[in-house]
């Protein structure tokens, strides 16, 4: 598995799809800048894997381990 840490503006470069190319079909994972709205963008674009954190989550929930809403 290849680790990137990829920033969101790089889903408009198609890296996922472009560094398969010459390396054929790898397993990918997108990690940092990942969030709810660009979530979608970076499978469609070839990531395997997204590296997850406070961006993808309600700060709050986070804090007092509201599990349910997590």
């Amino acid at each position: 598995m290849l680790k990137s840490f990829q920033q969101s503006y790089l889903l408009e470069l198609q890296f996922f799809k472009q560094i398969q190319g010459p390396l054929g079909p790898k397993k990918l994972m997108a990690v940092r800048g990942v969030n709810l709205p660009n979530a979608k963008v970076f499978v469609a674009d070839g990531a395997s894997y997204l590296g997850v954190g406070f961006s993808f989550f309600n700060e709050d929930n986070v804090q007092n381990l509201e599990e349910k809403a997590l």
